[in-house]
């Protein structure tokens, strides 16, 4: 099965989730740190959760890199709650999704390259396939909800598909594989989608 793998965009990744990205605007946001920096709050529909999600449970990722295709093999979701990624030291990584209530629809695999100053959040319930990092390993913060019990996130075995994905060039620097961050924008200079 080939999937031809798109940018990531806000527009595009809409159906599936949220994605954010450091402000081009010096005068957003809110001054802090006595003016000599400015907050970015995310949006609450980053963190939507069930009321019996009450549990905090952020991570840290680190996913070696992977290789230009390879065999899709495992979906997972998260019912009770919508989960974001925020880069720390990534390239570039490959977002996969998939519509489907109790297991994934293939016919709607989806496939985005983002740069590693671009985060995204997933909607509840949203399929994905685990963390995919690009040219090198990769570190990620990553934050949701959970209950406590086994049903925090579903995972399914599918048929082994094989996706291709073209290697399309950074949009910060062409030629290289050099590590992009959002994670500094985080801490005050963070824009999303509203």
């Amino acid at each position: 099965m080939k999937v031809t793998s798109k940018n990531l965009t806000k527009e595009a990744f809409s159906p599936f989730g949220r994605v954010f990205s450091a402000p081009n605007h010096q005068n957003q946001g809110i001054v802090v740190n006595q003016g000599r920096g400015r907050r970015y709050p995310l949006i609450p529909s980053f963190f939507t959760a069930d009321a019996d999600s009450r549990y905090p449970a952020p991570s840290l990722f680190r996913i070696q890199p992977s290789v230009s295709s390879f065999p899709l093999e495992i979906m997972e979701k998260h019912p009770f709650s919508a989960q974001l990624f925020i880069p720390i030291e990534v390239s570039r990584y490959l977002v996969v999704v998939a519509g489907g209530t109790s297991s994934p629809d293939l016919s709607t695999l989806k496939a985005f390259i983002a740069p590693g100053n671009q985060g995204i959040s997933y909607h509840q319930g949203i399929w994905h396939a685990p963390l995919i990092a690009l040219d090198r390993d990769s570190l990620f913060f990553s934050m949701l909800y959970e209950t406590g019990d086994e049903n925090d996130t579903k995972e399914v075995t599918i048929c082994t598909h094989h996706i291709y994905f073209e290697t399309l060039p950074s949009p910060m620097n062409p030629h290289s594989s050099r590590s992009q961050t959002l994670f500094p924008s985080i801490l005050g200079n963070l824009d999303s989608d509203r």
